[in-house]
C-alpha cells in the first residue's frame, strides 16, 4: 500500500516538474575565459560599478578589507647574540600574560604581541625604556 502511494506521488511529480534543459549554460571547453576577479579600491570590491555608500542594496556586512598588522621593529645591538635581551623579553611579556610571538636577533627584535591595553603599554614602554641587556656582560 505504501509503496502504491510513492509510486502514485512519483508519477505526479514528474508531470508537474519540466525536464532540466541541459543546453542552459553554453560549455567552453578548453577555451573557457578567466574567472572574474574583483580590484580593491580603498578596502571595497569593485566588480563591474563603483561602490555606492548610499545604496543600500548592498549587504551590511560587507566590511572595510585592512590588511593585517605590521610587526613591530625594536632595533639595537643585542650582545651574545640576543640570548640575554630574548630571555629577558620573553619573561615580561610572560610576566604580563601577553600572547604573540617574537623573534629577537642580534641586531633587532620583531614581532607581534596581545593582550590587555595596559599591559601592551607597559609593555610598549618597557621596549622603548629598557636597556634590554644592550651592553656587554
Amino acid at each position: 500500500m505504501v509503496q502504491l502511494r510513492k509510486l502514485a506521488r512519483y508519477k505526479r511529480l514528474i508531470g508537474q516538474s519540466p525536464k532540466p534543459n541541459p543546453e542552459w549554460r553554453q560549455w567552453d571547453g578548453l577555451l573557457r575565459p578567466p574567472k572574474l576577479h574583483p580590484t580593491f579600491v580603498r578596502g571595497y570590491p569593485q566588480f563591474e560599478k563603483p561602490f555606492d555608500p548610499a545604496n543600500r542594496l548592498t549587504p551590511a556586512s560587507q566590511r572595510k578589507w585592512r590588511p593585517p598588522p605590521q610587526p613591530r621593529i625594536v632595533k639595537g645591538i643585542f650582545h651574545d647574540k640576543g640570548y640575554m635581551a630574548e630571555k629577558e623579553v620573553f619573561d615580561t611579556a610572560f610576566q604580563l600574560h601577553l600572547v604573540g610571538w617574537l623573534k629577537v636577533r642580534a641586531t633587532f627584535i620583531l614581532g607581534h604581541v596581545q593582550g590587555d591595553t595596559y599591559a601592551l603599554s607597559y609593555f610598549k614602554k618597557y621596549l622603548e625604556e629598557s636597556e634590554v641587556q644592550r651592553k656587554a656582560p
